[in-house]
């Protein structure tokens, strides 16, 4: 049998006969971030190589789509004649083809295959079709997104997980989020004893050893048995990756910090306290320059249902839903409006306030804003006592004073600028550069700098004559 024959020959699945599953609460869902307390070097390099890698897969894909875009346009007379439907099957202009590229790209690296794993392959592959196809298709508006380009590396802050499988038991690829909020509360907080303190390095939790019973009974009679797996653990919180298909490291275990500040264990109870409500898991990272390789990593955790809202928040809104009105707000450099009308539009009338600044409230802005320039100058005789209030009377001193920048005064009179040390006489009307003798030592120049500016200018070089490579001045690059 041939390629081709076993190619017709394959069998498909056909359509799937169980119902659809949708999301719970007319799709709702909220996100929470969880930082990740990741202090081990080991880990670190493995985060970073595997933000590389992923980085290299999606510029393979980013460059495969704008080929892809660009012979599309180009083919101009064919969507004339046969469709645009028929141009982007020629192309391969698809979901499922920027996912087959994606796979062989994976496949033909060899050693991407350390870090990544097919499911992530796709799911970036599906990120860059979402630009894609916001540019090849108009919006209700009418409106396309830009031609598809390839990023850069510092932008490139975030791998998206798979959603966990809610039909089936114990299904969550990529990164998963392992752990109960009661055993992460018990484990730093002493069982109980004192509030909760997590400590700076927070050490990995390790997976359960031992055998757990599976709920069936074998043929024997005896209660069955499988080896214990993240999916038993009742530990700390902590986010799982077990790596690409082909690294030999075992998984990467990255420990979460939760939010320990007063007033915040309510809204870590709503996200946590359900892990059936956790839906996927998003790597993140974050520029920062304190932190060890200069990236800090998050895990953005999205959950079924709506986010969190503090008691007083709900109060103030179930309050304001009892007026029957709509309201919305106008903010304002000077002044703050808000208006409101009934939510029927059919009996009421409209009603608006405005909030306006005093004038003394915009004096002190106008102190505030003005800055270091705010007590420069001379005011007219008799106010020179009088601090400068409004940005307009700030700018009469300067005008009066001649000033053009923060300068200070000297007790002979000489005004001088800290960052242009230049000495200002006010009877000669032009500044003059003080000596190198009084500036100091770190604004003098180095002593070459200083002889050389000492030397006469060489002559200039006649057209084909030979270089005076001893120039002192060096020439500026093209």
């Amino acid at each position: 049998m041939t390629a081709i024959q076993a190619a017709q020959a394959r069998k498909f699945r056909g359509k799937n006969k169980a119902p659809k599953w949708t999301k719970p609460d007319e799709g709702m869902v909220s996100v929470m971030v969880l930082p990740l307390a990741v202090t081990d070097p080991v880990d670190l390099a493995r985060l970073e190589k595997l933000f590389g890698a992923m980085w290299s897969i999606k510029r393979a894909i980013q460059r495969d789509a704008r080929a892809m875009v660009d012979a599309y346009w180009a083919a101009y007379n064919e969507r004339e004649e046969q469709g645009a439907k028929a141009v982007r099957q020629r192309l391969g202009i698809s979901r499922e083809a920027l996912e087959r590229c994606a796979y062989k790209h994976l496949e033909d690296s060899g050693h991407l295959k350390h870090h990544v794993s097919k499911a992530l392959a796709m799911h970036m592959a599906d990120e860059v079709w979402n630009g894609v196809q916001r540019h090849l298709f108009p919006d209700a508006t009418g409106r396309r997104s830009g031609r598809p380009k390839v990023g850069n590396w510092h932008d490139f802050t975030r791998i998206p997980g798979r959603a966990r499988s809610h039909i089936t038991a114990n299904k969550w690829e990529t990164f998963r989020l392992v752990g109960t909020l009661t055993g992460h509360a018990m484990a730093y907080t002493d069982s109980g004893r004192h509030a909760l303190m997590q400590p700076r390095r927070m050490p990995k939790p390790t997976v359960p050893e031992g055998r757990v019973p599976t709920g069936k009974v074998m043929a024997s009679g005896k209660p069955g048995m499988r080896r214990a797996n993240w999916w038993d653990h009742t530990g700390p919180l902590a986010v799982v990756f077990a790596g690409g298909p082909e690294g030999g490291r075992g998984d990467l275990v990255l420990p979460v910090r939760i939010p320990q500040q007063p007033g915040q264990w309510a809204r870590v109870q709503h996200f946590l306290s359900n892990p059936l409500a956790w839906h996927k898991v998003d790597l993140v990272r974050r520029r920062k320059a304190s932190a060890a390789g200069g990236w800090v990593y998050e895990a953005h955790l999205m959950v079924l249902g709506p986010g969190y809202a503090a008691p007083s928040v709900r109060a103030m809104r179930d309050r304001a839903l009892q007026l029957g009105r709509v309201g919305g707000v106008d903010g304002n450099v000077s002044n703050l409006s808000v208006v409101s009308f009934p939510a029927d539009l059919t009996s009421g009338k409209p009603v608006s306030t405005e909030v306006t600044l005093r004038a003394e409230a915009v004096g002190n802005a106008g102190e505030e804003a003005a800055g270091p320039f705010a007590g420069v100058g001379t005011l007219p005789p008799g106010d020179e006592h009088r601090p400068v209030r409004t940005v307009e009377e700030a700018g009469q001193a300067r005008r009066q004073a001649g000033s053009q920048g923060p300068h200070t005064q000297d007790r002979d009179g000489a005004r001088r600028c800290p960052r242009h040390p230049v000495r200002w006489r006010p009877e000669a009307g032009v500044p003059t550069r003080p000596s190198l003798r009084q500036l100091p030592r770190a604004a003098r120049p180095p002593n070459r700098t200083r002889r050389l500016g000492r030397r006469a200018p060489p002559p200039p070089r006649p057209l084909g004559g030979p270089r005076d490579h001893r120039h002192p001045r060096p020439r500026a690059r093209g």
